[in-house]
């Protein structure tokens, strides 16, 4: 793809050029698709243990919560009609396929589809990332209020993705 440098009255009067917006899109949603793939190189995915893989993202984004920072401002000006970049598609396919699989084996729930669960799963490691209003303290979470956090989010994904016995 080629790039186009446009001239505005606005740019004239700084003295530059700069992307055409469909460019300047581009580069935006790859910069920010970077610090994702990464986090999702980092923390691959365990089907058969999704209890401890969200436990795993839960860390990464109390971690690097600028990652999850930059997610959430994509989402939020994007929309639910999202052109996700491309690394993060391709791994999201993968996570979901790997679900599938799972599913196929006994190993999870059916009872969502193994997008459906990939999305839940993903939403409450993010649980606690940011300040919420109707969890805030007045003072930081202590290490043992993080470690409670944690085992609130592993608790949750166990609870979710167990298959529920049809025998007593």
């Amino acid at each position: 793809m080629i790039c186009i440098l446009t001239t505005t009255p606005r740019s004239v009067k700084a003295g530059g050029r700069h992307l055409c917006s469909r460019c300047e899109r581009r580069l935006t949603n790859t910069a920010r698709a970077r610090p994702l793939a990464e986090v999702a190189h980092e923390t691959p995915i365990d089907a058969a243990d999704l209890p401890a893989y969200a436990g795993r993202l839960f860390d990464g984004f109390q971690a690097r919560p600028q990652v999850l920072h930059l997610a959430t401002w994509y989402e939020l000006e994007h929309g639910p009609t999202v052109d996700i970049p491309e690394p993060v598609a391709r791994s999201n396919q993968h996570k979901a396929a790997a679900i599938a699989k799972a599913q196929k084996e006994g190993l999870v729930s059916k009872h969502f589809s193994a997008d459906e669960l990939l999305a839940l799963v993903l939403a409450l490691s993010k649980t606690w990332a940011f300040p919420l209003s109707y969890c805030a303290t007045a003072t930081p979470p202590t290490p043992a209020e993080f470690r409670r956090r944690r085992r609130s989010v592993v608790e949750a994904v166990r609870l979710l993705v167990t298959p529920v016995s049809s025998t007593p």
